[in-house]
């Protein structure tokens, strides 16, 4: 067995079109991860924000779909699809990526 990450579902979704299996699109677990633990530290008992992410990853993440073309057999790259590093300065004058 090959289990491989992707950052997007739309990459995903493209993987599994092609035959793979087990694949996993780190960008909305991450999300999810971060939303839930901000959830907790705000003190959201911890039953309303499973159920929370749970709806957010129905239907295969179908609420998170449609920003930036992630729907479900969306091929074409639109802008939002792809991430670029931009220079920022950091506190030591140097650019980092």
């Amino acid at each position: 067995m090959v289990v491989t990450a992707v950052q997007y579902l739309v990459q995903r979704d493209e993987l599994r079109r092609m035959g793979a299996t087990h694949v996993v699109a780190l960008a909305p677990e991450g999300v999810l991860s971060f939303g839930s633990s901000v959830l907790d530290r705000l003190g959201v008992v911890h039953d309303q924000t499973e159920a929370i992410v749970k709806s957010l990853k129905s239907n295969d993440y179908a609420a998170l779909r449609g920003v930036c073309g992630t729907r479900a057999g969306d091929r074409k790259g639109r802008r939002g699809d792809r991430m670029r590093a931009l220079p920022v300065k950091n506190n030591f004058g140097a650019q980092e990526f």
